[in-house]
């Protein structure tokens, strides 16, 4: 089900790709295994139904035989005997059947106990007990390496690394090198298999959780939109924010001009995730009028507040103001420096920006 569940969300891609009549045939061929598991099913429940009758009859004659003829019972002790069989009769129908559903369920069962079970084996992330935070020096960390999976390889290694406080840092690298899992562990969306992580001097797992969360601003590389108006998705971390902050926000984003012309301005609903915005509107996908903006956004960001920033680039032309350039390769850090020192090496930074600009 889940694999129809993400089908259906993916309608445009299905139309656009031209594939109806396949996706129809698959969810045709699904809905027959349903059916066919659902009618043996019910023949295996009728089948039941007509052995249980016979076989309580036929133990009820036994029960008179030996009533009778060995114990030489009475009949009206015998007699209340077989009534008292018949009212059971229903009842054991009744434990037959469930069992039959039992039956048909253990599936189902099997994975949500077995879901049960790994949500007890998992790791609850505790806090610390320090709510004041500030950012003085940088994030140090220390001999990182995690991995999803104790047995399984490595997603990140041995990871040293600094990131100066006041300072804009860029995570650059392949798909699946590492980056936004080296991000999660600053929040403590995950946790370090064997290392540390520093803010100033203070390992993270000293801060308390909510505010060491509360104090990180996070940009999602897809939007998420709740199905509400635009206002209410600004201030979503801040309800508290008034319409001027609200304003205010939309106005760093660049986002205030488009959201001007919709029919209702910030009270427009914008549907599940955000359905009713167009993708630059989302900010979910880069046109270069959109990498201007956010590229402005960040300056204005950098002049007026003392902030850190990391960012997960994928377009290099976003970064070339960074303060430090990271490459990640493979769970490593495999380049560190500015744009400027990395393009006069022969690295994967140089030619990657070389091709992105020649394309």
């Amino acid at each position: 089900m889940c694999r129809n569940g993400s089908r259906l969300n993916g309608i445009r891609l299905l139309k656009l790709s031209s594939t109806e009549e396949k996706e129809s045939k698959f969810v045709k061929d699904l809905s027959e295994k349903i059916k066919l598991s659902t009618y043996h099913l019910a023949r295996i429940r009728a089948r039941m139904e007509f052995l249980v009758d016979p076989m309580v009859i036929m133990a009820g004659l036994i029960i008179l035989y030996f009533s009778a003829e060995v114990f030489h019972m009475s009949l009206a002790k015998t007699g209340m005997f077989v009534f008292v069989l018949l009212r059971l009769m229903p009842y054991t129908k009744d434990i037959f059947n469930s069992r039959q559903v039992l039956a048909g369920f253990s599936g189902s069962l099997f994975r949500v106990t077995e879901y049960f079970q790994k949500a007890r084996e998992a790791h609850t992330i505790d806090g610390g007990k320090v709510s004041s935070i500030s950012l003085d020096k940088g994030i140090r960390f220390e001999n990182v390496t995690f991995s999803y999976v104790p047995e399984e390889t490595s997603v990140l290694k041995d990871i040293n690394l600094f990131i100066p406080a006041g300072k804009m840092t860029a995570l650059v690298g392949r798909s699946g090198a590492g980056k936004s899992t080296l991000v999660d562990l600053i929040p403590r969306l995950r946790v370090p298999t064997k290392g540390r992580i520093y803010f100033d001097d203070e390992p993270v797992e000293n801060y308390d959780l909510r505010a060491l969360r509360r104090s990180i601003a996070f940009v999602s590389q897809e939007g998420f939109l709740f199905n509400d108006t635009i206002e209410r998705n600004i201030r979503y971390g801040r309800p508290e924010a008034s319409p001027e902050e609200v304003t205010r926000a939309a106005r760093m984003a660049h986002a205030h001009h488009f959201i001007k012309e919709m029919p209702e301005e910030y009270e427009t609903v914008v549907g599940e995730r955000g359905i009713k915005l167009s993708g630059g509107q989302r900010t979910s996908s880069l046109d270069s009028e959109s990498e201007e903006y956010i590229q402005k956004a960040m300056e204005e960001i950098r002049k007026k507040e003392k902030i850190t920033l990391i960012i997960i680039a994928h377009r290099l032309a976003t970064i070339r103001s960074a303060d430090q350039i990271i490459v990640i390769d493979n769970g490593m850090i495999a380049e560190t420096g500015n744009h400027k020192n990395l393009i006069k090496q022969a690295s994967w930074y140089a030619h990657m920006v070389k091709m992105q600009t020649i394309s």
